[in-house]
């Protein structure tokens, strides 16, 4: 292995939790559908939008699945309108789309520990994200509201590159805009499967971060990718339980 000039981070439950998580994301519809209510005080009942809601982003995500080509969270609540009658002009779907996250941003916190850390990793090599997010202003606009954006020189996020986890051109994008090489890089991830597999396959230095009060994930993506990737050996270099875990593993990895 090459001397490590980056280390890049999955997001969500590996740097960042929301507290209660779904229940936060219901809330979230409920906030839009007040909102579309008071454009539209002739909108049919939450039920009809819920279901309407429902179809779109389970059929936006399966729609994924096959060529990890990311669909938006715009695009998801715009069919979602359209199947019910409304159409919105983008500046007023954008303000949809940011009172739904408000109720995200209050509940997103940073794992404890996981500030510190990146402060002191900050001096040695340099940082940067990889996550899937539909919602590219939604997962700024995270990154900012816990402070973690003015740590993190390099964020790729799978709606604004096109690409979601596992496909190799979100890693290649992000390694890129850091302008270092696979194997002078280190990649932590709180999954096997969408996190760290494809990175261990392009030459990154994997490093599982399994803290237990972090485990939720997409598990319908997971067992899919289980089953494409079941002729291939899954694994990593390191296993990290705690932040002390993590911390330990990464300043070994750049001193």
């Amino acid at each position: 292995m090459k001397r490590v000039e980056a280390i890049l981070f999955d997001v969500n439950h590996t740097l960042v939790g929301i507290e209660d998580e779904l229940r936060t994301q219901d809330y979230a519809v409920t906030v839009m559908y007040s909102e579309l209510k008071k454009i539209d005080p002739h909108l049919q009942s939450y039920d009809v939008f819920r279901r309407a809601y429902d179809e779109a982003w389970q059929s936006g995500k399966r729609a994924s699945f096959d060529t990890y080509r990311e669909v938006r969270y715009e695009d998801i609540v715009a069919t979602a309108l359209e199947s019910i009658g409304i159409r919105l002009p983008l500046g007023e779907l954008e303000s949809l789309l940011q009172l739904y996250m408000e109720p995200l941003y209050s509940a997103a916190y940073l794992i404890p520990g996981i500030a510190e850390l990146l402060a002191e990793l900050r001096q040695r090599v340099k940082l940067g994200a990889i996550t899937n997010y539909k919602y590219a202003n939604g997962m700024t606009g995270i990154l900012r509201r816990v402070s973690l954006d003015a740590l993190l020189s390099v964020v790729a996020i799978s709606s604004a590159v096109g690409w979601k986890k596992p496909d190799a051109r979100i890693y290649e994008k992000a390694l890129a805009e850091l302008g270092v090489a696979p194997t002078e890089c280190v990649l932590v991830g709180n999954e096997l499967e969408k996190d760290l597999w494809q990175g261990k396959k392009l030459g990154m230095t994997t490093v599982w971060f399994t803290p237990n009060e972090h485990e939720l994930h997409d598990a319908e993506f997971a067992q899919v990718l289980r089953e494409r990737m079941a002729d291939d050996v899954m694994g990593c270099d390191y296993t990290a339980q705690s932040v002390a875990n993590l911390r330990s593993t990464l300043l070994s990895l750049t001193r």
